[in-house]
């Protein structure tokens, strides 16, 4: 998609609309992306917080826990 930023806020607004799996594509994309794109910057430790979020809500506990893990020992 271009703008981790633009991916972050697409994940964002999928995941209420039970599409949380479209999210977690949209922000995988974005940590394979470089950190700052266009202008547009986010860290890894927001996108890494939203995938936990969206693969909680995909039903997957495990790849939810992995990522909140990841938040908590980068903050």
């Amino acid at each position: 998609l271009g703008d981790a930023r633009v991916n972050l806020a697409l994940a964002r607004a999928l995941v209420p609309l039970g599409r949380p799996r479209e999210a977690v594509a949209a922000l995988q994309a974005a940590l394979r992306g470089q950190p700052i794109e266009g202008g547009f910057f986010t860290t890894f430790t927001a996108v890494h917080a939203a995938l936990a979020t969206a693969w909680r809500a995909a039903g997957e506990p495990d790849s939810a826990a992995a990522h909140a893990a990841w938040v908590r020992r980068a903050t």
